[in-house]
């Protein structure tokens, strides 16, 4: 009896996070209740993250809009087992390319690197295929992370 509690309780919170992710991407929050839906949003929310590394908003808006409703995806969607692992393989694909931007940029990494690997790590539990981008994961991790480099900081005794 306290796991089913547990699992319902784990599963209200999973449906208010991804609410609150379809609300931020400009969708309606109810439609994070449907599964094949939910992982459509988020692949093109992922698309969007990675036009977003390289373009401005208005060309990133148009890159994941014609993506959107392209043949390729529209085909992914009739197979729901394998898109499930877009959505994971994007979103380790956009953390990486995050990770490599904000260490160009000499902004903290430590965050964006947790989340790529926490990202990778709930993706490959839903579809092992997602272990491919592991290795490109801990590469870009280990190169953009600057561990052990203390900031001059001054400090009042």
């Amino acid at each position: 009896m306290l796991i089913a509690v547990l699992a319902l309780v784990l599963y209200i919170l999973i449906v208010i996070a991804h609410w609150k992710i379809f609300t931020k991407a400009g969708q309606r929050g109810w439609a994070s209740i449907i599964p094949i839906l939910i992982l459509f949003v988020l692949v093109n929310v992922s698309l969007y993250g990675l036009f977003r590394l390289i373009a401005a908003p208005l060309i990133a808006v148009a890159g994941t809009a014609s993506l959107m409703a392209s043949r390729w995806q529209i085909e992914a969607l009739q197979f729901p087992i394998e898109y499930a692992k877009a959505p994971w393989i994007l979103a380790t694909v956009f953390l990486c390319g995050l990770l490599i931007k904000r260490s160009l940029q000499n902004r903290p990494t430590s965050a964006v690197a947790g989340a790529t690997g926490l990202v990778a790590g709930l993706g490959m539990g839903f579809k092992p295929d997602v272990m491919a981008v592991i290795p490109l994961a801990v590469i870009v991790a280990a190169v953009a992370v600057r561990g052990g480099r203390p900031k001059a900081t001054a400090v009042a005794c």
